[in-house]
C-alpha cells in the first residue's frame, strides 16, 4: 500500500512538472541564426564582416551572417539569397547601395523568421514569400518598411 501511495505521489509531481514546463512562453525557445549568400556580384561589391573594420571584395557563393554588411559601388549590383524555412528571400542591390543584415533570426520550434535589413543608402528590390507570424523589415534613416510576403522596392537617397 505504501509503495502505491509513493507511486501515486510521484505521478502527481511528474504531471505538475510537465504541465508547468509545457506552459513556458515561447520567448524561451531557442533562436537559430540564418545566413545569406551572394548569388550574383557584378562590378565593385564589398563585404564588411561583423566586428571587422576592412571591407573585402565579395565573391559569388560567399556566406553572410547576422550583422555583416554589403555595399555596391557605382555601376555595380549584387543579389543576395537569405535562407528561410521554405523558399529563400532574394534581395537585389542596385548601384551605390549599402545594407547591414541586422537580424536573421529563426525561432526553431515555430518556424517564425525575423529579418531586418538596415539600409544606409541605395535601392533594393526584395522578393520574399509570406510566412505566418514572420516579419521582413527594412530600416532606413527615414523610415521602417515591413512586409509579410511580397515583392517590394525600398529606395533611400542622401539629401
Amino acid at each position: 500500500m505504501k509503495s502505491t501511495v509513493k507511486l501515486f505521489k510521484f505521478g502527481l509531481i511528474l504531471t505538475a512538472v510537465i504541465v508547468t514546463f509545457s506552459q513556458i512562453p515561447s520567448s524561451f525557445a531557442a533562436e537559430v541564426q540564418r545566413q545569406a549568400s551572394v548569388v550574383e556580384s557584378n562590378g565593385k561589391v564589398e563585404i564588411l564582416k561583423a566586428n571587422q573594420t576592412d571591407w573585402t571584395s565579395a565573391r559569388k557563393g560567399q556566406i553572410l551572417k547576422q550583422n555583416d554588411s554589403i555595399r555596391t559601388q557605382a555601376n555595380a549590383n549584387a543579389v543576395l539569397s537569405i535562407e528561410t524555412v521554405e523558399e529563400p528571400s532574394l534581395i537585389k542591390l542596385d548601384a551605390n547601395t549599402q545594407i547591414k543584415l541586422s537580424d536573421l533570426a529563426l525561432e526553431d520550434t515555430t518556424g517564425v523568421e525575423n529579418t531586418l535589413l538596415d539600409m544606409a543608402i541605395g535601392d533594393i528590390l526584395i522578393n520574399t514569400e509570406p510566412k505566418p507570424g514572420s516579419q521582413f523589415q527594412v530600416k532606413t534613416p527615414t523610415s521602417i518598411v515591413g512586409a509579410r510576403g511580397t515583392s517590394f522596392r525600398v529606395k533611400e537617397y542622401q539629401s
